[in-house]
């Protein structure tokens, strides 16, 4: 049996695109960079960026608030999914697009929850909760 699966870590370029469907969910549009550093054949340290499309459905309500909360320009992100070519008419014209189907999403870089200003402080014996979770995939 043959694999098509990608696996990327990279940033957002921008703010994803969210579109909803009637009762049947949802889909974010986003697109991630990743950059490969490397030393050309005279010893320069060079660079190359690649950008990736990509498409998450998202089926929940709660999972949307989520990620219309996290998926923003900048943040770091996993995206575990498959290779999927497509084509759509626009102005009359068929275009062509090559992106990644994620079928899993993991913000990278959770902010640290801060404590309430008027909250008491936990006593001593108290073991601390952690600041942010192991895992959120959705």
């Amino acid at each position: 049996m043959y694999r098509n699966l990608v696996l990327l870590q990279g940033r957002l370029g921008a703010d994803a695109e969210f579109k909803s469907f009637d009762g049947s969910g949802h889909v974010a549009n986003f697109r991630i960079a990743t950059t490969k550093r490397f030393r050309d054949k005279a010893g320069a340290p060079q660079e190359r960026t690649e950008w990736h499309p990509c498409s998450h459905w998202i089926g929940t309500e709660s999972a949307l608030n989520f990620f219309r909360d996290k998926l923003r320009k900048g943040a770091l992100v996993d995206v575990e999914g498959e290779l999927r070519h497509r084509q759509y008419e626009k102005n009359g014209e068929t275009r062509y697009i090559t992106e990644v189907s994620a079928e899993r999403v993991q913000p990278l870089d959770l902010p640290a929850k801060k404590p309430a200003v008027d909250a008491a402080p936990t006593s001593p014996a108290e073991p601390e909760a952690p600041s942010q979770p192991d895992e959120v995939i959705w």
